[in-house]
């Protein structure tokens, strides 16, 4: 006969004991799962307040300081006015495009004058030789550009100043100081140089107050093929050396030089002055080309 074995109670409390830790340590584990999920939870939610105190700011709340707002004419930078000095030799195409930036900006809706000074077609003309011409205030030696500017040309205008090499020295001043203080802009078209190759006291000072020198790049040149920067005196077919600085005339080619010379010495006895563009070297050997 078997013993029967009764079951100790010190097996059932280990048992017991041992349910017990298992439930505690998933009752734990549970426990440490739902704090992450509250922490992450926590942490989101701050993230979200953030965001919205940020967008708070950037919305200028009053609850809070809100970040200064810069207005847009403070952060766009100031406007500045040129002088600007456009040259070249003649025929290198100044006057048509002095013509060409005074409609251009009309057209956009700027107010601005014309000015000249002893135009090849009269007074108070601007014209080119491609036969465009337009009205303009004509210059002379005692014209003052400031009341002339003043009166004529509101803030952000413009001034065109042809044939501006016969500015004098006071005058292109008077063109600087209005770029500064009367806010225009102010374009001159000018000779550098005289038939003696010596620069003109206007031209001079242009090139010593511009903010910008822009030499035109038309092609001129001289009756061999090189290039043409000496703008030459014609008197009775030859290269002219002295003579006073300014003496108004026109370009023409050595054939119709020899035929209004001549004819110009039948009518009056004195030869007329034109202007021939040559080259440094027939410019200095006096060689203007055969009619």
């Amino acid at each position: 006969m078997l013993p029967v074995t009764t079951p100790s109670p010190i097996g059932e409390l280990s048992a017991e004991n041992q349910s017990a830790g298992k439930q505690a340590g998933n009752q734990q584990a549970n426990n440490q799962l739902a704090g992450n999920q509250q922490a992450g939870n926590q942490q989101e939610g701050n993230q979200q307040a953030g965001n919205q105190q940020e967008g708070s700011y950037s919305a200028g709340s009053p609850h809070v300081a809100a970040t200064p707002v810069i207005p847009r004419a403070r952060t766009m930078a100031p406007v500045f006015h040129e002088l600007t000095l456009f040259h070249g030799s003649m025929g290198a195409g100044k006057s048509t495009l002095a013509l060409q930036n005074a409609y251009n900006r009309r057209q956009a809706g700027r107010p601005g004058v014309l000015l000249t000074s002893m135009d090849r077609a009269g007074s108070g003309v601007l014209s080119s030789r491609l036969g465009v011409m337009a009205d303009a205030i004509e210059v002379i030696n005692t014209t003052d550009l400031v009341t002339l500017i003043s009166a004529e040309v509101p803030a952000g205008g413009f001034v065109i100043v042809d044939e501006a090499q016969f500015l004098n020295v006071e005058q292109v001043e008077q063109l600087a100081w209005a770029v500064d203080e009367l806010c225009v802009d102010v374009d001159c078209y000018a000779i550098a140089t005289d038939f003696r190759s010596q620069l003109f006291p206007g031209s001079r000072r242009l090139f010593e107050l511009a903010d910008h020198t822009i030499s035109l790049q038309v092609e001129v040149t001289c009756w061999c093929g090189r290039p043409g920067r000496q703008n030459a005196r014609i008197e009775d077919g030859r290269v002219a050396r002295f003579g006073a600085q300014v003496a108004v005339g026109d370009i023409s080619d050595a054939a119709s030089d020899a035929v209004s010379g001549a004819a110009s010495d039948a009518a009056s006895g004195a030869a007329e002055v034109t202007y021939r563009v040559l080259c440094r070297r027939h410019w200095r050997e006096g060689n203007p080309g055969s009619a």
